[in-house]
């Protein structure tokens, strides 16, 4: 029996809803793109309780079903990084602060030792990189993370996505509690 759900995302077996199918449609083709030459990274923005995460479990499925095998569809929460001091080690200042190097590697395959925003972008290196398949990367919750740290992580993504054309890089999907940002190789 369904019922009505309040919070959190939904799951249409069990609750009302209405089921955006092709918005989703929508998503998941711009994600994926050509899936031989490569797709977009977005952002989706909007306040509390609109079904951002929702909408990227959602296209995290259609990518499946679509394209079984094709893909490393990876996703993961920064919700717990909220509040948390993200302040570059005061002798490092291109080192990842603590919290994030301690954090990061739990949510990844191998639990990779990072210590540099290098080790970083190795991850996603198509030479280096956790993944043999190309990535698409869902990122929830990436506005719990301080404004001067958020802008890094994004530049970070960012020249991977310029430098893509040299060596495969990843995209960003992430989701944040006002929007969010999507990764593929």
């Amino acid at each position: 029996m369904r019922r009505f759900h309040s919070y959190g995302p939904v799951d249409s077996e069990q609750h009302f809803c209405v089921e955006r199918r092709e918005l989703v449609g929508q998503c998941t083709d711009y994600l994926v793109g050509n899936p031989g030459k490569g797709g977009h990274y977005f952002t989706i923005w909007g306040p509390r309780q609109t079904g951002k995460t929702w909408i990227m479990r959602q296209m995290a499925g259609e990518i499946e079903k679509r394209h079984p095998g094709r893909f490393a569809v990876h996703s993961f929460s920064m919700g717990r990084l909220r509040g948390v001091s993200l302040d570059p080690p005061g002798d490092e200042p291109l080192g990842l602060p603590h919290a994030f190097r301690i954090f990061l590697p739990e949510r990844l395959p191998g639990k990779p030792n990072l210590t540099t925003w290098e080790d970083f972008s190795r991850l996603f290196s198509g030479d280096e990189g956790l993944w043999e398949k190309p990535l698409i990367l869902l990122i929830d919750e990436l506005d719990t993370l301080p404004p001067g740290f958020l802008d890094i992580m994004a530049a970070q993504f960012r020249e991977m996505y310029l430098e893509r054309e040299k060596k495969p890089a990843p995209r960003p999907c992430a989701d944040r509690r006002e929007g969010s940002a999507g990764c593929r190789k």
